[in-house]
């Protein structure tokens, strides 16, 4: 989020874990720095309204574990289940499991082709509260996906009205 508002951003791509310099390990005062506030890009961000009328005709990736998508796992969401049409697109499917890095380029497209992500088509993501879906939207960018936003209000926005339709299990 900080690069969709020009801020230069950086991840270590499997975590501490991959750190190989040495780690501090005693309490420090971070050093002052300076920094402008900037505007929100309003093209990276949809609210409720806007995935009301793209669900049917754009990807909606939904990073929460499937547990929680589907609503048959107990978890920590009032409500469970999904946006109606929204793809299950669980983060961590993001990553290779033995390195903790993000997957090749060439398998995120795989992975995303199979939810129906394509090469200019817009994509929005989401997750429970605005956050892991960012997860997505790294993967999206490694795979060469460029017209993607963030659906902030997330499953917690979406369902807190209870005039929004909601699915549960796989459709």
């Amino acid at each position: 989020m900080l690069d969709s508002i020009g801020v230069r951003a950086y991840v270590l791509d499997g975590g501490i874990a991959t750190w190989i310099w040495p780690l501090e390990h005693e309490p420090s005062v971070p050093a002052a720095v300076e920094f402008s506030a900037r505007e929100w890009p309003t093209d990276r961000f949809v609210e409720a309204d806007e995935v009301e009328a793209l669900r049917r005709e754009a990807p909606l990736l939904d990073a929460r574990p499937f547990g929680r998508f589907t609503g048959g796992e107990a978890s920590i969401d009032a409500v469970p289940g999904h946006i109606p049409g929204a793809r299950s697109a669980p983060w961590p499917e993001n990553l290779d499991p033995e390195t903790g890095r993000f997957l090749p380029a060439d398998q995120l497209r795989r992975r995303l082709a199979v939810r129906g992500v394509e090469q200019g088509t817009r994509v929005v993501a989401s997750c429970g509260s605005g956050v892991t879906a960012c997860h997505d939207l790294l993967a999206l960018r490694i795979a060469g996906f460029d017209d993607c936003t963030l659906y902030t209000g997330s499953w917690s926005g979406w369902s807190s009205d209870p005039d929004r339709p909601v699915a549960l299990g796989v459709e």
